[in-house]
């Protein structure tokens, strides 16, 4: 099906939200590097600095937008975060945002992988959006489809545009007391291989709360 979809930037870093039905504003895609930036440039704590940036872009680097192909266009998304640095970005953008629940992730791209991709779309992903954010929104989403299309036979769905699929693992609450948690998605291949389904939760150990991981990344959810 094709939907009638309802698009807006969000206030803070000004990067598209999609609205999807019955659960509120979803970012478009997985948080990006240019809006870590934006997020470094203006929250006040000190342990978020150049040293902390390291850690994120060590083993993901960061990328141009001009420089994104099908090959390397998740070095554009961030990484290597932990469940508390998503839950301080998520304060960072603002009231009501924060990691979605298990159930949420699952019933958006139940929803996504239903949606066939509308040819206007990205005209209303970019409205309004400066030229940097343009260039990289345009440019994620010529990478992916080339790769979508030298991987798969089948047409894509608005779940493959989002990066639900063939983008990074992205950390969800895996209960609702907001202290456990999991990850959703299939990452590039280049990132890491997962035989995983998108909506089959993969668990975080308690260890690995505090270890960075290059193929987790995360999306924020704004309930309305």
């Amino acid at each position: 099906m094709v939907a009638n979809l309802e698009i807006k930037l969000d206030e803070k870093s000004k990067f598209p939200l999609i609205l999807i039905p019955k659960l509120g504003w979803v970012q478009w895609l997985p948080v990006t590097k240019i809006q870590i930036e934006y997020f470094l440039s203006s929250y006040q704590d000190s342990a978020y600095d150049a040293v902390w940036y390291y850690d994120i872009i060590r083993t993901n680097p960061r990328i141009s937008p001009n420089a994104i192909s099908a090959e390397n266009y998740f070095n554009a998304i961030a990484t290597n975060v932990l469940p508390e640095d998503c839950r301080r970005f998520a304060s960072w953008m603002g009231q009501g945002f924060r990691l979605m629940q298990t159930n949420e992730w699952i019933e958006m791209y139940k929803f996504a992988i239903h949606c066939d991709v509308d040819s206007k779309i990205m005209d209303q992903v970019t409205a309004g959006t400066s030229k940097r954010i343009n260039t990289l929104l345009t440019k994620i989403e010529q990478a992916s489809t080339e790769y979508y299309q030298s991987t798969k036979s089948e047409p894509r769905k608005l779940a493959q545009q989002m990066l639900l699929t063939q983008g990074v693992v992205e950390y969800v609450y895996s209960d609702s007391s907001g202290n456990r948690f999991g990850g959703h998605g299939v990452p590039h291949k280049k990132l890491i291989s997962s035989m995983a389904k998108p909506d089959t939760i993969q668990p975080i150990a308690n260890s690995a709360r505090e270890m960075r991981m290059k193929h987790f990344g995360f999306r924020l959810i704004q309930k309305v």
